[in-house]
């Protein structure tokens, strides 16, 4: 029967991976300006036109001088190391970013599989594909997607003992984005809560907070530098507390509808079950308290949708174990394991159709986030579709005429949004400036930026060069020795040494993943 369930899980799966190329390449072009995509693409094109990482920001920097590059850095070297393998930008904004969804769908049921069982496996994959708002954040957000695909794999390894894997994807996953930060907590909790693995992952987890030290930094200077709230979301704590449990259960007003509540009973069998059913719980009070802060909206999206579909999956999975197997009788019958495989396929089908039309007629969010993912993808009619600043024709245009006109060590700027202008920096490898707010832009703080594309020549020092649809124009300056230049930084750690860093990553995983220590210590053993 577990081959049937995987089965069923697979089969959700490449259905909603299949279906989701053609939605896709519909949104690419609106993703690309309302998302972070072209951002992080950019900086991995960034790293590579100064050969190796930097901590200068250059390629869209808010001033002249550059800016401190304080993102999370994994998710850039990792593009960069792609780019330098000979991967296209093309490749890491397209296809990289598509291929998270299905690789997050992958992890999940990866983990739960092994951990908990085929059943919680093809429920846990059947709720986390209900809801748009996952498909679009896994496309959107791509080091966020990333600590999403790495994090189920860091708890099967955790399932599985093999403490250097842990090690090694935790340290990935926090150098990738904040929300990987919250596997410290996690690693903490997981330890108190479990007995028989509670010295190795304490000792796990102070190697971690040693190599880690940085990485946390990285964090506090990040939320420093983007002004991010981390007050409470409700004037103290104790409200805080009562209005994140309001919301878990609000089946109305969240992107999770009923899963919070189905999450709350995942955590009561989790209790009950304990040993790796710990796992889950563990996990959900970690990442809790981010609900508690002025950032709650981060976790009412993806950290919500993964960790309630989970313990959604165990508690459902758990009910489908009861339903299909209530014979005390032990004896093999042919005949009851029929009857027991149909009972178990019509408690599925029930769950599927009654959790697909409950996710549609409870929620009071608008159609394009309510409606189930498979119903989403099938239906046109009713994708977001807001209007662009720029076509991709105009993009590729622009691109042009950036490449032709503005060299390597020269700025150009677009009357448009950061996206827009990431997108073009990151196809033409040259440098943008970012712009704080519409009033305080580029303009006003560089002055000899050699080509600008808006609808009012910024200067009598601007000639026009050409023009684009929308009514806006390409302007470059009259004086191109006016133009200003760019500081290009030395890398702090090259392209090579990187790449030596990265192999030596996933030698470390092999050897963990095939318990070689452990082979080579009872060699030894046995040999005293």
């Amino acid at each position: 029967m577990k081959y049937l369930h995987l089965f069923f899980a697979i089969a959700i799966i490449a259905a909603i991976s299949w279906l989701s190329l053609k939605y896709w390449q519909e949104q690419y072009p609106l993703s690309m300006e309302f998302y972070d995509i072209a951002y992080h693409n950019a900086s991995a094109v960034g790293l590579q036109r100064c050969g190796g990482f930097t901590l200068n920001n250059f390629w869209a920097a808010y001033s002249i001088e550059g800016t401190p590059n304080i993102y999370f850095p994994f998710y850039h070297i990792a593009g960069l190391l792609m780019l330098s393998a000979g991967t296209s930008a093309y490749f890491l904004t397209y296809w990289l970013s598509w291929m998270f969804l299905p690789l997050s769908f992958l992890a999940v049921l990866l983990f739960v599989y092994n951990v908990y069982g085929s059943r919680s496996a093809l429920y846990s994959v059947m709720f986390l594909g209900l809801s748009p708002v996952w498909i679009e954040k896994m496309w959107g957000a791509s080091p966020q997607a990333l600590v999403y695909v790495l994090t189920p794999l860091i708890f099967l390894a955790l399932a599985k003992e093999r403490y250097i894997t842990v090690f090694l994807l935790t340290i990935c996953a926090m150098a990738t984005h904040f929300t990987g930060l919250f596997l410290l907590p996690f690693l903490f909790i997981y330890a108190l809560q479990n007995k028989k693995h509670r010295k190795a992952v304490f000792i796990l987890l102070g190697a971690l907070l040693l190599i880690s030290f940085p990485l946390v930094l990285f964090g506090i200077q990040r939320i420093k530098a983007i002004h991010l709230s981390v007050g409470f979301s409700r004037g103290t704590l104790i409200d805080s507390i009562k209005w994140s449990f309001h919301r878990i259960f609000d089946v109305r007003g969240q992107f999770h509808v009923f899963l919070g509540w189905l999450a709350v009973a995942g955590l009561a069998v989790s209790y009950l079950k304990r040993k790796q059913f710990l796992i889950l719980p563990s996990y959900f009070f970690a990442i809790l308290p981010m609900a508690w802060t002025g950032q709650e909206i981060k976790f009412w999206g993806v950290p919500s949708l993964f960790i309630f579909s989970l313990l959604g999956g165990v508690a459902m999975g758990c009910l489908h174990d009861y339903f299909s197997n209530r014979s005390k009788n032990k004896i093999f019958s042919l005949a009851r394991t029929i009857k027991n495989a149909v009972i178990g396929l019509l408690f599925f089908i029930f769950i599927f159709l009654t959790s697909h039309w409950l996710f549609y007629h409870v929620s009071n969010w608008p159609v394009q986030v309510k409606t189930p993912t498979l119903n989403y993808l099938r239906n046109p009619g009713i994708w977001l579709r807001p209007k662009l600043t720029f076509s991709m024709t105009d993009r590729e245009q622009i691109t042009k005429l950036v490449k032709e006109n503005v060299k390597d060590d020269e700025f150009f700027w677009i009357e448009s949004s950061n996206n827009i202008n990431n997108q073009v920096a990151l196809n033409s490898m040259r440098s943008t400036v970012a712009s704080v707010t519409l009033q305080k832009n580029a303009m006003t703080l560089v002055k000899g930026i050699k080509l600008v594309v808006a609808k009012v020549a910024p200067s009598g020092d601007y000639i026009l060069l050409d023009s684009i649809n929308n009514g806006f124009n390409v302007y470059i300056l009259r004086d191109p020795s006016k133009a200003a230049k760019v500081n290009i930084p030395e890398a702090i750690l090259k392209i090579r040494q990187l790449r030596m860093i990265f192999m030596i990553l996933g030698i470390l995983i092999l050897i963990d993943l095939f318990n070689l220590p452990k082979l080579a210590f009872r060699k030894i053993k046995s040999k005293n």
